[in-house]
């Protein structure tokens, strides 16, 4: 499992130098920050994500282990119960969560346990990357108050840009005093079924994004800007909301290539597809909002 955690980082570090190499103009000083904290992420992450498969697949065996002893008890409620919960389990994946009266106390028991060492696992996840996260955030602020004062104001901004980046991209706990998290862009699409219907709706209305781009955040070039503030441009003129944290979290550091569109009075949609295709991403729509996935 380790050799294969390790293999992993290894592949995604290469992709990451190439991508990052090409957002920040070959600052190599910054290219290799990012590269080692993109790595140390993603070991953080697998580790965890091993750590949940090894405490579901204990899970499964705890159930097997408890239909034995039900069909000993000649409890045939529970050993149907129980069978019912591993035909659950192996459908999703996840710890089913019906409860009924009928449900064993024993059942209950496993579950629980189960549950509260994944929420531990998680727990230690994000405390490990919002600690990552701030030791990064303190070297990019370094890097960008020593850029300044070479008159490297350029480079500066890029650092800049990668800050805001950090912070808003919702893998951490880190946010500047007095500053509140960064929301969702407010809709008053309704929940459910319609959902989907008035995103499309809404993505047959007309957008354009020509240079000079807005500024996405304060210091941002006008120039350019990268692929989910793009996305994120667009999305403001139809009103529909953009999921920051994972759209970041599925195509990072992809969303972060810098790009230069030209788009006058063309259909959102295509517009998108404009912007999202030749970074090889693609969208869905959840819960009333564009998420970005891979393609």
């Amino acid at each position: 499992m380790w050799k294969l955690i390790a293999l992993l980082v290894a592949i995604f570090s290469l992709i990451v130098v190439s991508s990052i190499a090409q957002e920040t103009n070959k600052n190599e000083e910054l290219v290799n920050a990012q590269k080692n904290y993109q790595e140390q992420s993603l070991s953080i992450s697998l580790t965890c994500d091993a750590r949940q498969k090894a405490i579901l697949s204990d899970y499964a065996k705890e159930l097997d282990a408890l239909e034995q002893t039900m069909a000993k008890k000649g409890n045939l409620n529970g050993v149907i119960i129980v069978r019912q919960e591993k035909a659950d389990y192996k459908l999703t994946n996840k710890i089913p969560d019906t409860v009924n009266d009928q449900t064993p106390a024993e059942l209950k028991a496993v579950r629980e346990k189960c549950k509260g060492m994944i929420t531990a696992v998680e727990v230690d996840k994000k405390r490990e990357l919002a600690k990552l996260a701030t030791l990064y955030i303190g070297k990019l602020e370094k890097m960008q108050e020593s850029l300044t004062k070479a008159m490297k104001i350029d480079d500066a901004l890029v650092v800049r840009n990668e800050i805001e980046q950090v912070k808003e991209s919702g893998d951490s706990a880190v946010e500047e005093k007095g500053r509140a998290p960064v929301q969702p862009l407010d809709d008053k699409l309704s929940a459910g079924k319609d959902d989907v219907r008035n995103v499309q709706d809404a993505f047959k209305k007309n957008v354009s994004l020509i240079a000079p781009y807005p500024e996405c955040y304060k210091g941002a070039p006008t120039d350019k800007l990268s692929v989910q503030y793009a996305v994120i441009e667009i999305l403001k003129q139809v009103g529909v909301k953009y999921n920051f944290k994972e759209s970041y979290k599925n195509t990072n550091p992809t969303c972060r290539q810098w790009t230069k569109p030209h788009i006058k009075n063309m259909e959102c949609k295509k517009a998108l597809e404009k912007i999202l295709s030749p970074v090889h991403l693609k969208y869905i729509i959840s819960n009333g909002a564009v998420v970005l996935q891979k393609d």
